[in-house]
């Protein structure tokens, strides 16, 4: 946190994204204001970065606050599109960096980010402050870092990424995104903190993620593989709270799931407003997760998905161990909304431990809703039952 002394001449620098020839925006060279810039464009400018550092310098007083909530050094705010996007003439710009930014009021189109790093390679997004767009906050490239920003009331979703491949989300608050209130079963159903789509081997850790509206915290949708989510924080999310959708070997590890699809009102009843949902993925790894009272605990559901680069998306050999789990309402287990009874001997439950009401029948397996006893004849002697009057 900050002290109550100035905060005086921050720096910071942008490489340059766009090319000096085929860009018609206002250029901006090394040694200019870029701050005085922006002050005085009307909106809807743009501005060409040239190769280099920017280098902007303001000093400000501000009583002591959370980091991830304090006033940084300069701020973008144009009632257009992006705040950061590619040149198309240049293919696949790399190594840019973005920080000390508050980045508010671009109006991002569907699936679209303020900074908009679709096509490049390798930019870092760091200590900003990124609001009240109007789809996404950022939208990831491949190797992108996102680290250290405060991203929320964005319209549809904090972070997202489409082919995204070998991302990184680090250290993030992501809260109060779709402010839209989008319904995230729509088929533009982006609605998220977190959302990643076709993107491998994608690292999500140490991020505090919570309040999104109707929403997911952190979702994986659609064919990617390896992903990790690691040592979040994921809580009070409208909708579930980590997703892994058709995207399988995905590893969820070590993270604080706590009073998702209960929050505001907004979550969906059954199985969508669980902590930890698994929804025709498999060879993913579940354990020492703690899953407080959600809507439903860690559940999987076996559906007609069709398939992926890795073949036809289904709930198979899925491992989720040594996990606590506790539940007032809803359930924990498996079902198939297809009919396929492979699931509840190819996915294996093991040495987890559930908090539960001791007249309660909220484990599912096979279609049977089953109390403590049943599912301990079912799944063997590994899975511990403590129980709580709530």
């Amino acid at each position: 946190m900050m002290d109550k002394h100035t905060f005086g001449a921050s720096i910071f620098a942008l490489l340059s994204v766009l090319s000096s020839s085929a860009y018609a925006g206002v250029p901006v060279h090394p040694g200019d204001n870029l701050q005085s810039l922006v002050d005085q464009s009307p909106n809807g400018t743009e501005f060409d970065l040239k190769a280099g550092f920017i280098i902007v310098k303001r000093s400000f007083q501000k009583t002591t606050i959370p980091l991830s909530k304090m006033w940084v050094p300069c701020w973008m705010d144009k009632e257009t599109a992006y705040a950061f996007i590619y040149d198309d003439a240049i293919r696949h710009p790399s190594n840019v960096t973005i920080a000390g930014l508050t980045i508010q009021h671009y109006t991002a189109p569907n699936r679209r980010g303020a900074i908009l790093g679709m096509n490049t390679r390798n930019w870092q997004v760091s200590n900003s402050e990124i609001r009240s767009n109007g789809w996404a906050g950022v939208e990831c490239g491949p190797g992108m870092q996102v680290f250290g920003n405060y991203v929320h009331d964005n319209g549809a979703a904090g972070i997202v990424g489409y082919l995204a491949t070998g991302s990184i989300i680090d250290n993030n608050e992501v809260a109060y995104n779709n402010t839209s209130y989008l319904d995230p079963n729509t088929a533009d159903g982006s609605s998220s903190g977190i959302k990643f789509v076709q993107s491998n081997n994608v690292i999500v850790r140490n991020n505090n993620v919570h309040s999104n509206y109707y929403a997911p915290g952190i979702w994986f949708d659609a064919d990617n593989t390896n992903a990790l989510t690691d040592s979040n924080y994921v809580w009070s999310n409208g909708w579930s709270g980590i997703v892994i959708e058709v995207s399988p070997s995905a590893i969820v590890r070590n993270n604080m799931i706590a009073g998702n699809g209960i929050a505001y009102g907004y979550g969906t009843p059954g199985i969508t407003g669980a902590g930890i949902l698994l929804s025709a993925s498999s060879n993913v790894r579940v354990y020492n997760n703690n899953v407080w009272y959600n809507q439903n605990g860690i559940v999987g559901i076996e559906q007609n998905r069709g398939a992926g680069s890795q073949g036809t998306w289904y709930l198979r050999y899925n491992y989720v161990h040594d996990n606590n789990v506790s539940l007032f309402s809803g359930a924990t287990g498996l079902t198939a909304d297809n009919g396929d009874n492979a699931i509840f001997t190819d996915n294996i439950f093991w040495n987890n431990t559930y908090y539960l009401r001791p007249d309660g029948h909220p484990l599912e397996w096979n279609g049977v809703r089953m109390n403590s006893f049943q599912w301990a004849q079912t799944h063997g002697p590994t899975e511990k039952f403590i129980f709580q009057a709530y």
